[in-house]
């Protein structure tokens, strides 16, 4: 459009733009100031990209991401049952320690010594560190395998045996200096900063929301896009191009037709490439829940200041599931939390009931706050794996 191209029409399937940008505002108060995201929440500030120039061009907020940790091991610490049950919270010296040993002047430092092979995966390389360590102590390896599955798993949305460290360990050194900042903040959010592109391009103007596209035909004048507006009508549109924005896994789904079909080595690249599946819990609790909990409340307060909350669990089976925990709190005051999950765990928990997903993630919090932890008010749970326009994270 800046280059003078005005006559265009873009088919949105959903009722937003943005896609796995999507921020909800009015979940944890009627105020829209407070965002919370449940698609992509951070935004890199020390490069150069169209993302951070939009952010500042609103004048929205973000805030530099610290990498503050409370850590929790239930099976060390000891957890009686009963509403006295002390705090399972790990010391911050021994956290420290065992973070700077076994993960950044540990694992990180072996990646980069070793001969990294294109078939190098993260399980592999994991284990082949435990042992060159003489990692054998049981606590240690659980606390190296929750920090695998917080750098590794949500980091890249899929289990560290299906991704090459050959092809992404270099990032995990790059994340720790590019300015790393949270955009679901106060006077943030992804939505507001999208709203931003949209009116000064006056996009707005050329969506059509509700269309769903089934089939590209194309031949050396025309493209005819079919799609279904809404469910119920199938229409059809002529141009003289289309831009394909598809994530990778609906064009992997072969949900949209192509006739003639795609070049041979487009469909190649679209099947050699993959996609990981990263999900969320996000969480608050009224004030009355937490007067139900006044245990959670106090244990809550003494780390309200952190970032991040890590369950230690006893078990390598366990360390991914729903062990990440973003402490949202510290920005917006109220007494919300989200919790990750990523990789072969995020596909198993999308096929279990809201209820179900909501009993094991307060479970983990009683382990690692109190025993009286309560069920949250209000909750979302996205399942980007299933999502029609989506079939994946990144």
């Amino acid at each position: 459009m800046a280059k003078g191209t005005n006559n265009i029409l873009i088919l949105e399937g959903r009722d937003y733009i943005g896609g796995r940008s999507q921020t909800v505002t009015g979940f944890a108060t009627e105020e829209p100031d407070t965002p919370f995201e449940l698609g992509c929440e951070f935004i890199y500030t020390d490069w150069n990209n169209g993302i951070l120039d939009a952010f500042k061009e609103e004048d929205l907020a973000f805030q530099k991401v610290d990498w503050s940790y409370a850590d929790f091991a239930p099976q060390i610490m000891g957890f009686p049952d009963g509403d006295s049950s002390p705090s399972s919270k790990m010391d911050d010296s021994e956290t420290n320690e065992l973070s700077s040993k076994l993960w950044s002047n540990g694992f990180l430092k072996y990646i980069q010594k070793v001969n990294l092979k294109s078939d190098s995966d993260y399980q592999t390389l994991a284990a082949n560190f435990e042992d060159e360590e003489d990692i054998s102590d049981p606590f240690q390896k659980q606390f190296f395998e929750a920090a695998v599955n917080a750098n590794i798993v949500i980091e890249f949305a899929e289990d560290g045996e299906r991704v090459s460290a050959k092809d992404t360990s270099s990032w995990l050194e790059e994340v720790q200096t590019a300015g790393m900042a949270l955009a679901s903040v106060p006077g943030g959010g992804y939505a507001r900063a999208i709203d931003g592109i949209v009116k000064d391009n006056n996009v707005d103007e050329k969506v059509m929301f509700g269309a769903d596209v089934q089939r590209v035909r194309y031949d050396e004048d025309l493209v005819h896009i079919d799609y279904i507006k809404d469910g119920n009508d199938a229409l059809s549109v002529r141009a003289k191009t289309v831009l394909v924005t598809a994530p990778l896994g609906v064009l992997q789904s072969d949900t949209i037709k192509f006739e003639p079909e795609l070049p041979f080595y487009k469909q190649q690249a679209i099947s050699d490439m993959e996609v990981g599946v990263l999900d969320k819990l996000v969480m608050y609790w009224d004030d009355d829940a937490m007067a139900q909990a006044p245990n959670f409340a106090d244990k809550w307060d003494e780390v309200a200041d952190r970032e991040w909350f890590e369950l230690v669990t006893p078990e390598t089976e366990t360390s991914s599931v729903w062990t990440t925990f973003l402490n949202s709190r510290r920005y917006n005051g109220l007494h919300t939390m989200t919790a990750w999950i990523g990789g072969s765990a995020a596909e198993t928990m999308e096929g279990m009931d809201d209820t179900d997903i909501v009993e094991q993630v307060v479970s983990n919090l009683k382990m690692m706050f109190a025993s009286d932890v309560v069920s949250p008010t209000k909750f979302m749970i996205t399942r980007w794996g299933q999502d029609e326009y989506a079939k994946g994270s990144y």
